[in-house]
C-alpha cells in the first residue's frame, strides 16, 4: 500500500547578519555596497546567506568575518526578524570595545564608523524595514546608550515607513 505524501514546501533561503557597535563610540561601523551586488552603492550592515545547517547566529558570526576580516568573539544579542514567503533574515546587534579598520571583500566598495543618527538615506531594505521598526530602534537607542553612554536622537534615527 502506498500513502500520499504532499509535496514538501519550498524552502525558504535564510541569512543573518549583523550591526557591530564599537562600545567606546557608540557608532557603528555600516558598508557601502559593492556596484556589482544586489543593493549596489546602498547602505547596510553585514550579513548573508546561511551555509548548511548554519544557525542564524553562526551566520551572522561568519558573515561579519568574511566581509570585515574581525572575527566576534563576544556575545550577541538579536535585534530584528524579517521574513518574506521564500526568505528570512535575522539581524543581530554585535558589541565589540573600539573601532577597527576593516578587510573589506568584494561584496563592499566602502566602510565607515558612524552613529544611528548619521545613517545615510540610501540604505539596503533589511536597514529601511529596521530604521522604520519604532520598537526596534528604540532597542537600538537603548542599547547605545546603555553601553556606551552616548545619547541618540530617537526623532533623527526613526524613519517613517
Amino acid at each position: 500500500m502506498r500513502f500520499y505524501q504532499p509535496p514538501s514546501a519550498p524552502t525558504a533561503r535564510k541569512g543573518a547578519g549583523c550591526m557591530i557597535m564599537a562600545r567606546k563610540t557608540g557608532r557603528f561601523l555600516m558598508c557601502k555596497r559593492a556596484v556589482n551586488t544586489p543593493y549596489a552603492l546602498c547602505w547596510a550592515s553585514f550579513g548573508g546567506k546561511s551555509e548548511g545547517s548554519e544557525s542564524a547566529e553562526q551566520t551572522a558570526r561568519r558573515e561579519a568575518f568574511e566581509e570585515t576580516g574581525h572575527r566576534i568573539d563576544g556575545p550577541v544579542e538579536h535585534l530584528f526578524h524579517f521574513e518574506l514567503s521564500t526568505f528570512s533574515f535575522d539581524t543581530f546587534i554585535a558589541t565589540v570595545e573600539e573601532e577597527f579598520e576593516p578587510r573589506l571583500n568584494s561584496e563592499s566598495e566602502d566602510a565607515s564608523w558612524m552613529t544611528l543618527e548619521d545613517i545615510p538615506e540610501n540604505v539596503h531594505d533589511g536597514l529601511r524595514a529596521i530604521l522604520e521598526d519604532k520598537i526596534t530602534v528604540n532597542r537600538l537607542v537603548r542599547h547605545v546608550e546603555s553601553t556606551s553612554g552616548r545619547w541618540c536622537d530617537f526623532d533623527r534615527i526613526f524613519r517613517k515607513a
